[in-house]
């Protein structure tokens, strides 16, 4: 019953958003342009969810500079690296650059 429900409701949030500034900035305000990004992606439970969600965030970003600074700063964030203890019996420490986003990996000082 729930197959291509995704799929329907990102339709939705794509076409809301198609030059309406108001459902545009409710998308960032809310978060859910996070949502929209997530589902940038193939399930294969809900046909074209992909293709529905980059058209929403298409709709969504189109004359909205703070919708489109939002996206790149989402693009752009470091992420946290978790340390396991395989990396610590090995030596190794690992850190994000903050510039790239890229991992770095470094022995440990001992």
């Amino acid at each position: 019953a729930t197959r291509g429900l995704l799929s329907l409701l990102m339709r939705l949030v794509g076409n809301l958003c198609f030059r309406h500034r108001g459902c545009q900035d409710l998308l960032r305000d809310t978060g859910t342009i996070n949502v929209v990004l997530r589902a940038c992606r193939d399930d294969v439970h809900n046909p074209q969810l992909r293709e529905w969600s980059v058209l929403a965030l298409r709709n969504a970003c189109e004359g909205n500079d703070r919708n489109q600074a939002h996206v790149d700063a989402i693009e752009r964030a470091p992420r946290e690296v978790v340390h396991s203890d395989e990396l610590d019996d090995a030596g190794l420490q690992v850190e994000v650059d903050g510039m790239t986003g890229k991992l770095k990996v470094k022995r440990r000082a001992t």
